[in-house]
């Protein structure tokens, strides 16, 4: 009670990105927000349902970026989850086990998606 539904982060988020890319034509704006937000939205810029997210689009580190590309055609996802400014030793995930391989490894493809 009194938190917001994903469907209304997701409605509030690309809102807000689309308003703020409006008022800058032509302009790089960095925007930043919370891991959840970012993935929530970034799942709908690429048609992807809410119930699919999850399995759909993987988690970014702390300090991630992604590169959108907003024009009167829509919205191009040219990067995301890009952490090459992290060394393992600042990564979260680098740290984290639950989303390695079965031998432990850090995935450098997990890095960029």
């Amino acid at each position: 009670e009194g938190s917001e539904t994903f469907d209304q982060l997701r409605a509030r988020v690309s809102h807000s990105i689309l308003s703020i890319a409006a008022c800058h034509p032509g302009k790089t704006v960095a925007i930043f927000s919370h891991g959840m937000a970012i993935r929530n939205v970034l799942a709908h810029f690429q048609g992807i349902s809410i119930d699919k997210t999850n399995e759909a689009v993987p988690h970014g580190d702390n300090t991630a970026v992604a590169l959108l590309e907003i024009d009167s055609g829509g919205v191009e996802i040219k990067y995301m989850n890009d952490n090459s400014h992290l060394s393992d030793d600042t990564s979260t995930l680098a740290r984290q086990s639950w989303w390695k391989s079965k031998d432990g490894t850090f995935s450098k493809s997990y890095r960029i998606w």
